[in-house]
C-alpha cells in the first residue's frame, strides 16, 4: 500500500494576519471551491490507498469541506484532529499521519507533504515516478521569513528553520544548499518505524524536521526538483496562484 500524508493542523497566522475574517488556509478559496491548495493536492494523489489528512485548527470546517468535496475518496481518507495544534509544533501532526500508515499492511510507501503548498501538476507526476526516498526543491530564494533549508555536510543532509522567522543557522562547511519544496517520500518503512520509536516526547513538541533530520540524515537519497511551487504563507501568496488557468 501507498501512503498519502497531509497535514493542516496550523493556525494560518500569518494568512489571516491584517483580515477580519479569518479562514484554515489549506481551504480558503476566491472563486470556486475547487481552488483550494487541499483540493489540489488531493485531486492530484487520488491513486494513495490510504489519505490522511490531519487538521487542527477549524478542524469543523475542515471536515465539512472533505466531506463535502471528496465523498469519492471516502473510503481510503483518515482525517485526525490534532488537539495540540496551538501548543506543540509541526512534529506532533506528523507523528499523528505516520501512526495509522505505520499500522497498515504492507506499506511500501509514505508520501508527505504539507498542506500549504501549490504544485504544478508535471512536478507531481515527477515525485509519484519516484519510487524511492527523496526529497523534493525549488528554485525560490532562500529567505529565513518562509524558507526550510536543506543543505549536505560531510556528515550527511540537515535541515534548518527558523520558527520566529528571524534567521537561519547553518554551519560553514556546506557541500550543498537546497530551499526544500517541503515534501518528502519515505520508502524504507523499516527504518522509519524505527525513527519514530527514538523520537522523543519533547522532539514530538516540535517540528517535523526532527523525524526528517533522523531518517535522512546519513541515508542515500535523490532530490526532486519542483519547479512550479508557492508556499503560501500569505493570502497574497494565494492570489499568485494560477487558479484562472484551471477554469
Amino acid at each position: 500500500m501507498k501512503c498519502l500524508v497531509v497535514t493542516v493542523a496550523g493556525i494560518s497566522g500569518r494568512f489571516n494576519d491584517g483580515y477580519p475574517e479569518k479562514y484554515l488556509k489549506c481551504i480558503y478559496y476566491e472563486k470556486r471551491p475547487e481552488h483550494t491548495l487541499l483540493y489540489r493536492i488531493l485531486d492530484q494523489n487520488r491513486e494513495y490507498g490510504r489519505i490522511v489528512i490531519v487538521g487542527g485548527y477549524e478542524y469543523s470546517k475542515l471536515r465539512r469541506y472533505v466531506q463535502d468535496y471528496f465523498a469519492d475518496l471516502a473510503d481510503r481518507i483518515v482525517l485526525l484532529e490534532n488537539t495540540h495544534y496551538r501548543d506543540y509544533g509541526t512534529a506532533y501532526s506528523l507523528k499523528l499521519g505516520l501512526e495509522v500508515c505505520l499500522r497498515q499492511e504492507h506499506v511500501e510507501e509514505i508520501f508527505f507533504t504539507e498542506g500549504d503548498l501549490y504544485v504544478g501538476e508535471e512536478d507531481y507526476r515527477r515525485i509519484k515516478g519516484v519510487h524511492q526516498d527523496c526529497f523534493t526543491f525549488n528554485h525560490e530564494p532562500i529567505v529565513s521569513k518562509k524558507a526550510v533549508v536543506a543543505y549536505r555536510t560531510e556528515t550527511g543532509w540537515h535541515y534548518a528553520f527558523d520558527p520566529d522567522h528571524y534567521g537561519i543557522t547553518m554551519p560553514g562547511n556546506i557541500l550543498e544548499i537546497y530551499n526544500s519544496a517541503q515534501m518528502w517520500k519515505f520508502c524504507d518503512v523499516g527504518r522509519l518505524k524505527k525513527v519514530f520509536e527514538e523520537m522523543s516526547e519533547e522532539e514530538w513538541k516540535g517540528t517535523n524536521l526532527a523525524l526528517i533530520q533522523k531518517y535522512f540524515g546519513k541515508k542515500e537519497t535523490i532530490s526532486v526538483e519542483i519547479n512550479q511551487w508557492m508556499n503560501c504563507n500569505t493570502r497574497e501568496d494565494y492570489q499568485t496562484c494560477e487558479w484562472g488557468r484551471e477554469g
